[in-house]
């Protein structure tokens, strides 16, 4: 499984970005415009740790040359 970590600097607390991140539901195009939810697959809906594949409309996605 990969693991991404990301660090980032917001006004927001750490407790409303985790919400935003972990935030699933029809809500989730609202929070990160990027995100269709005709391209979001929820697998499994761990409190900590989701398994989802989520995509976008643009076809913009995250490229990992070595893995």
């Amino acid at each position: 499984m990969t693991t991404i970590h990301l660090v980032a600097e917001s006004p927001l607390s750490p407790a409303r970005v985790l919400a935003a991140g972990h935030d699933f539901s029809d809500r989730r195009p609202e929070i990160f415009p990027a995100v269709s939810t005709k391209y979001l697959e929820i697998h499994d809906s761990e409190q900590t740790s989701p398994d989802v594949t989520e995509g976008t409309r643009a076809a913009i996605g995250v490229s990992f040359p070595n893995a």
